[in-house]
């Protein structure tokens, strides 16, 4: 909208300006009115607040009547029509038509291109799903980079940590401390870090090279005049009626459609015979039309028929023409490029041969993995860190605060040395285990796990993560005492986590771990305060 708008003032200034010439002071008030409706046009959907097709459509044709209604009372104001209420109202209403056919005709062209990156982003999807399994497992170098930064600053971390905990006996604000540092890279580093990993990215189509675009538009020359003259004659035919009437205007907009088709043949022709000058008859064409169509129009116009000459309207008609012709053409091979990008997906999909896809699908699931263990495993465990320092800081018991210190150092140097998720394999229920293990001394993790069945170990792998999540939010509540069970139904499993904390605050904000469970369980989880603490249960099928 905001760049067909102002394009209204080349291409429709004097709709609306019958039997009137094309003067400066008219140009100048068609300018105002074409201002107005861009203005109008483009903030009053805002406003409104309004995304629906019909509301915007009444918008412009809003917008279209006060553009109308500018323009009429600035031709009263030069004497070129009368002040009457008939006069008004025509001239706006056909204002408002014309502006809606205008906006509209330009938002199919528009939207062409919308439809195309629609396509192109669901035969990409579809190529890297069909081309992942055809990875050959290699460590993308992006993903191995993410996690050198992050173990990089979970080393400072815990170095930091560490030196503020040095003494044989910390003190209070000793441990305080050290539980901050963690606390802060976890907020301000680890959190923001997964945001970024599991925030998802789209792959647009390749940039468009408009200057071959144009060239390949002059040479083959081979003009889609059917279509040509389709656009041009009701542009022309709509700007010409409003002009000249209904009877010397369909007159003028067949004799100018005429000399368009001929000149259109003649150049076709000219360049199917001579294909080595294709480009200086493409040229010739589209610069010589207006000239042409101008002559030819007034030479019929005011020696065989003696009708009234309008020197401005032949000029614009005839520059639309030819303006139309490059647009037309332009736009049929912009759509025949776009097919031939599209049938080349297509092509390769059905191959299974685009393996550059296939590792952009490997390297995001290796991402979704990394985004999983940093929001899950490393940030359990620093919180886990955070409140068993935060504990010992608030007790006067000096051999609690040596018992957490010694914790707090043996803890630090694992978080140094931790693995990346690829290179630690442990099952659903080991993993469970060592949730459990983890979180001794800070909070009771009883855990009640039945046989496994008919289950799938990626059925245990991901309740191990929603542990990991559920307790440590647990913890975070103020929960000191935590339940977690697993029951099998069949081949489906079904995970619940108690806690006795402080239970869910009715202020509460959906986060990351909301956003994990609806990705991997979908109406499949709920939670609930109890009298005494939360509930979390999930089933995975």
């Amino acid at each position: 909208m905001a760049l067909v708008a102002p394009l209204g003032i080349v291409l429709g200034a004097t709709i609306g300006l019958r039997d009137i010439a094309t003067t400066p002071q008219v140009w100048a008030w068609s300018a105002l009115g074409q201002g107005v409706f861009t203005v109008v046009a483009l903030s009053l959907p805002r406003v409104l607040r309004t995304r629906q097709p019909l509301a915007r459509a009444a918008c412009v044709a809003f917008a279209g009547a006060l553009r109308g209604a500018i323009l009429t009372l600035g031709l009263v104001s030069l004497d070129l029509v009368a002040p009457t209420a008939g006069e008004f109202v025509l001239r706006t209403l056909h204002s408002a038509v014309a502006c809606v056919l205008w906006v509209g005709f330009c938002g199919v062209l528009l939207q062409g291109g919308r439809d195309f990156r629609t396509s192109y982003r669901l035969l990409v999807a579809e190529s890297m799903t069909l081309q992942s399994a055809a990875s050959n497992g290699e460590m993308p170098p992006g993903v191995l980079l993410r996690w050198i930064e992050i173990s990089r600053m979970l080393a400072q971390t815990s170095q930091r940590a560490q030196a503020l905990i040095s003494s044989p006996h910390p003190s209070r604000e000793d441990l305080r401390a050290a539980a901050d540092v963690i606390h802060a890279a976890l907020e301000d580093d680890l959190r923001p870090e997964s945001r970024t990993i599991w925030r998802s990215s789209t792959l647009d189509p390749p940039r468009l090279r408009w200057k071959e675009l144009l060239l390949a538009t002059l040479t083959p020359w081979n003009p889609p005049i059917g279509l040509i003259i389709a656009v041009y004659g009701a542009l022309l035919t709509f700007g010409s009626v409003a002009r000249l009437g209904y009877g010397l205007g369909l007159g003028f907009a067949a004799l100018l459609l005429l000399e368009t088709w001929a000149l259109l043949v003649l150049s076709r022709e000219v360049a199917r015979r001579a294909p080595e000058h294709q480009v200086p008859v493409s040229l010739a064409t589209l610069l010589l039309m207006p000239v042409v169509v101008f002559a030819v129009s007034t030479f019929i116009g005011q020696v065989l028929i003696n009708a009234p000459l309008d020197r401005g309207g032949i000029a614009l008609a005839a520059l639309s023409g030819a303006l139309c012709c490059w647009t037309v053409s332009i736009y049929q091979r912009l759509s025949h490029e776009r097919q031939i990008l599209l049938d080349s997906l297509r092509a390769r999909i059905d191959a299974q041969a685009l393996s550059i896809v296939g590792d952009r699908r490997h390297y995001a699931l290796l991402q979704a993995e990394l985004g999983t263990f940093v929001h899950h495993s490393l940030s359990s465990e620093m919180t886990a860190l955070h409140v068993h320092l935060s504990q010992a800081a608030d007790t006067s018991d000096q051999e609690i605060r040596d018992a957490a210190r010694m914790t707090a150092h043996q803890r630090l140097r694992n978080l140094e040395t931790i693995a990346p998720p690829w290179a630690s394999r442990s099952t659903g229920r080991e993993h469970i285990a060592e949730v459990a293990l983890a979180w001794q001394g800070i909070a009771d993790v009883s855990v009640d796990l039945a046989p496994e069945g008919a289950t799938r170990s990626e059925q245990w792998s991901l309740a191990a993560l929603v542990v990991e999540e559920a307790v440590a939010a647990s913890v975070r509540g103020g929960a000191r005492n935590i339940v977690v069970r697993a029951s099998v139904d069949g081949t489906a499993l079904h995970l619940s986590v108690v806690d006795d904390g402080h239970g869910i605050p009715a202020e509460a904000s959906p986060g990351l771990g909301t956003a994990w469970l609806d990705h991997y369980c979908p109406g499949a989880w709920s939670r609930s305060n109890l009298p005494q603490g939360a509930r979390l249960d999930v089933h995975i099928a």
